[in-house]
């Protein structure tokens, strides 16, 4: 398990948190596998500055912030209203309450930026980004750079070639292929956030070999046609699952490079390409969560 730039000791590493507000207004962090509010802000992943100020007030009860320090040094603090929460989630403390809760949080809720303007400016190399402080970007500052150097290395895309960048965010690996298939070839970059898509689209307005398609991916793959070279997909902790992973095999790329945060769906999937013909070539693991159990891992698949 390698560690990434920026990784230091271990602390001063995370550019965003997601607090939970308890009843009385006070920010924290979720007890683990519990519903509870620990306020005691004194976790060492964050970089320097990010709690500042933030326990001095009280906020909205129930609701949550989003802290994070963009590449510029600048903090934005989000204020994010409560989930509507149903009444199977308020009353049922099993799976179905758990699910219910779930859903709620993943619905748009009312946010008011606090603090920096809401539009965090990111890079990667030469090429920056502008999203909004409460999308999706690497948490560890040293994560988005390495991935994509790795991305570049494995994906064997040539001049001319097809690839698709699917879970594809605001495209930082979409950037990478497009600069190795150049403008004979063609990069289509599939995201279910609109938000990222379109903070993509104006990130890589440059580059006309590159579409995004605002799409569930298991959607996309439904209209998407082969031949394709080169697939990258980076899915949520839950990974890619078999529909998809079949869909990317009958497409007959030659390569695939699958990203995973969680190394139990990450196998799974993996043992899915091999089902497919597809023989793992290489893996990184790398320490993008120090303090934690967690990790990234990274591999490339070729038939």
């Amino acid at each position: 398990v390698e560690d990434l730039p920026g990784t230091g000791d271990g602390t001063g590493w995370r550019t965003r948190l997601r607090l939970a507000v308890d009843g009385q207004g006070r920010p924290g962090y979720h007890r683990y596998r519990g519903t509870g509010v620990v306020t005691d802000l004194s976790c060492p992943q964050p970089v320097s500055g990010m709690y500042d100020g933030l326990a001095d007030r009280s906020w909205r009860p129930g609701g949550e912030l989003q802290v994070t320090v963009d590449a510029d040094g600048v903090r934005h603090v989000v204020e994010i209203d409560p989930a509507p929460v149903s009444r199977t989630g308020r009353r049922s403390p099993g799976r179905r309450g758990a699910t219910a809760r779930r859903a709620a949080t993943s619905r748009p809720r009312r946010e008011n930026v606090v603090i920096g303007s809401g539009r965090a400016v990111q890079r990667v190399g030469d090429r920056a980004w502008e999203l909004s402080a409460t999308g999706f970007w690497q948490a560890h500052r040293g994560a988005a750079a390495r991935y994509s150097e790795v991305v570049a290395d494995w994906s064997g895309a040539a001049g001319g070639g097809t690839a698709w960048d699917l879970y594809g965010g605001v495209g930082v690996f979409a950037a990478a292929l497009a600069a190795q298939v150049g403008e004979r070839g063609a990069v289509v970059s599939v995201e279910s956030g609109r938000g990222a898509v379109e903070s993509g689209r104006r990130a890589l307005a440059d580059l006309p070999q590159v579409r995004f398609e605002a799409s569930r991916v298991e959607h996309a793959l439904d209209h998407l046609s082969g031949p394709v070279d080169t697939v990258v997909l980076d899915p949520p902790r839950s990974g890619a699952g078999r529909s998809v992973v079949e869909a990317v095999a009958a497409a007959g790329a030659a390569a695939i490079v699958h990203i995973g945060c969680d190394p139990a769906a990450f196998g799974r999937d993996i043992g899915l390409y091999l089902g497919q013909g597809y023989h793992l070539e290489r893996v990184r693991a790398f320490d993008a969560f120090p303090l934690t159990h967690h990790m990234e891992c990274l591999a490339l698949l070729v038939r």
